[in-house]
């Protein structure tokens, strides 16, 4: 059994041509062998579930390092405020995690979804608020990759806006991905009012 990981996404596929455990097949592409034993399903969920706490660290110090008059400004009206940009990366593990557990996104199109997602985001304005809602989302999350299985790994769920199914371990790393895309958002911001410290 191999599973090839693309950035943010792993792909199972059967490869009995090849024998090396990594073999490279593309610049940003990697394969490698994942045996039945429990013990590389396990370092498999500890690895994604490592990527996502780094990933929420980001996000986590994105925020901190952006000073109170700046989290609720934008560049410009139809941009996200730094606190809207946590808030929208929190409801989307949410969603995220729901869609791995079988419940499909309900809203039918990315135009209905971008909008009620905006929408709903205007009611945060302060740090505890999107924090406390990234901290339970996050929870969620873990405790689903805590509880994946084998089997689970196998199964395909339904992908949001009619993108058909897709399998779940092509979909484990998505929460991960996506709240970074979102802390990158927020150190453009930063650099856009004059930060340009990479707050290492």
């Amino acid at each position: 059994m191999y599973f090839l990981r693309f950035p943010g996404a792993v792909f199972r596929v059967p490869c009995p041509l090849l024998s090396n455990t990594w073999v490279v097949l593309a610049a940003s592409v990697t394969t490698y062998r994942l045996s039945e034993d429990i013990k590389d399903i396990m370092e498999f969920i500890h690895n994604t579930k490592a990527e996502f706490l780094q990933a929420k660290e980001g996000i986590v110090k994105a925020l901190a390092t952006t000073p109170d008059e700046r989290i609720n400004w934008a560049p410009s009206p139809t941009a996200r405020t730094p606190i809207q940009q946590v808030a929208h990366a929190a409801a989307a593990i949410g969603y995220i995690t729901g869609t791995l557990g079988g419940s499909p996104f309900a809203t039918p199109t990315t135009e209905e979804a971008d909008r009620d997602f905006r929408q709903w985001e205007q009611q945060f304005t302060t740090r505890e608020a999107v924090l406390q809602l990234l901290d339970k989302n996050a929870d969620a999350f873990i405790a689903w990759l805590e509880g994946v299985t084998p089997e689970l790994l196998e199964t395909s769920v339904p992908m949001p806006f009619n993108l058909g199914m897709a399998p779940i371990q092509a979909l484990i790393g998505a929460p991960a991905g996506h709240t970074r895309s979102h802390t990158s958002q927020i150190e453009y911001i930063q650099t856009i009012y004059g930060d340009q410290d990479w707050h290492l």
